[in-house]
């Protein structure tokens, strides 16, 4: 469990599992259709879904549900309620020569229900494909990796009105929102690449040693998760700035296996 909600969870990974204390006990239930075929090396399969889940636990939004703490006591939550539908399709292709590809396809609509509240998670996306590759030749192998998903949830900001702070002279900026998480972000786009080289070795008795080299967010692509109003003091203007969630990020090591 965690606050979905809170800007903190689009940065830390992480899943806390907490028991319910007393009922109602959350429920799931799920329908779901598929198809499936191969020919010539390329397999597809297609799958259709429609689900209702009851009695989560998720906290109210409050005013400020992005500035939430990502962990909280779920007793302190209060019952809710969730639906999702869509449709996920993966495809593979795999060649004698040492060529593989991979991809997804997925659209869903999502929601969640808290009082009389309901709203798009923060965390959703509508549209996410996903097309991997790689290419292996001797004791090589190249791989790549591009994912492009439509952006999550925001609340539109439909004014921003400065209201003094009692007694210290200073004004504060703060925005008014249109109906919780009705806009979006700007989408989402990101290509990986890796390297890897094995090689057999005769230490402790025989094993191989893996040099690999591989780059998240190749052309480092900002991928925003979230907003903020913010004001250039020098200039007067008011702007909505944009927070990146990954940078780019080379990663090199060695695997040794025995």
């Amino acid at each position: 469990m965690r606050d979905e909600e809170a800007l903190g969870a689009s940065f830390l990974a992480y899943d806390l599992l907490v028991p319910v204390s007393k009922a109602p006990v959350p429920r799931n239930t799920e329908f779901t259709v598929g198809w499936e075929g191969s020919r010539a090396g390329v397999r597809v399969r297609v799958d259709a879904y429609v689900r209702a889940l009851d009695n989560l636990r998720l906290p109210a939004l409050g005013d400020r549900p992005a500035t939430g703490a990502a962990l909280g006591d779920p007793s302190l939550w209060e019952v809710a309620s969730g639906s999702a539908k869509g449709v996920e399709t993966s495809w593979s292709w795999i060649t004698d020569a040492g060529f593989s590809l991979l991809g997804s396809y997925r659209w869903a609509r999502v929601s969640r229900t808290v009082g009389s509240r309901t709203y798009k998670p923060r965390f959703h996306r509508d549209h996410e494909f996903e097309l991997g590759t790689s290419y292996g030749r001797g004791a090589s192998s190249w791989s790549a990796r591009v994912s492009l998903r439509s952006g999550q949830p925001t609340t539109r900001v439909l004014a921003i009105v400065p209201i003094e702070i009692h007694g210290t002279g200073r004004t504060e900026l703060v925005p008014l929102g249109g109906e919780y998480n009705s806009a979006v972000l700007p989408h989402y786009a990101r290509i990986d690449v890796g390297w890897r080289r094995e090689s057999r070795v005769s230490w402790f008795g025989g094993g191989s040693i893996v040099p690999y080299l591989s780059v998240a967010n190749l052309f480092s692509l900002p991928n925003v998760v979230g907003s903020f109003v913010e004001r250039d003091y020098t200039s007067g203007q008011v702007e909505r700035v944009y927070v990146p969630q990954l940078p780019m990020i080379p990663f090199f090591g060695v695997e040794f296996r025995f």
